[in-house]
């Protein structure tokens, strides 16, 4: 009987855009997942705490590439969507939800304008303060590099 030793490779790793669950779209340039309610708007805290929920955050943006694509998202709402990005310091800082770099931010002309603690929403002009007690559309964003 002749022996043969067969080199059987440990198993590969699951392909990244594998860790987005369904009904999530995978984000390659960020390595992320992105995953919607079409039926749901809600206040800036409840959405971030339902995306929480579901192992994310409110999305950052940190490239105009992320920043496009989820203005794909608000052209197909038809309106503006959620970010991730407060501030609870009357708009001196800001600070994303995930605790991420503040590294891009493209404010639509004529904002911050609040001037009190605010929340941050985009539409295709780019980001505009709010009032986080406002109801409106969200998208999550969760890291498809973590295993869910």
């Amino acid at each position: 009987m002749v022996s043969s030793s067969i080199y059987i490779p440990p198993s590969t790793a699951v392909p990244v855009y594998m860790n987005c669950t369904h009904g999530w779209t995978y984000f390659e340039p960020s390595h992320s997942c992105f995953g919607i309610d079409v039926a749901h708007q809600a206040q800036w805290s409840a959405a971030d705490e339902y995306c929480q929920n579901l192992g994310g955050h409110l999305p950052s943006i940190h490239s105009p590439e992320e920043e496009g694509f989820l203005q794909s998202y608000v052209v197909a709402f038809n309106n503006r969507i959620w970010l991730g990005l407060y501030s609870n310091d009357n708009e001196q800082t800001f600070q994303w939800s995930d605790n991420s770099t503040v590294d891009y931010i493209q404010w639509e002309k004529g904002n911050p304008n609040l001037r009190q603690n605010s929340c941050t929403s985009l539409d295709t002009n780019g980001f505009s303060d709010e009032y986080c007690y406002t109801n409106m559309y969200y998208i999550c964003k969760k890291d498809a590099l973590t295993r869910f």
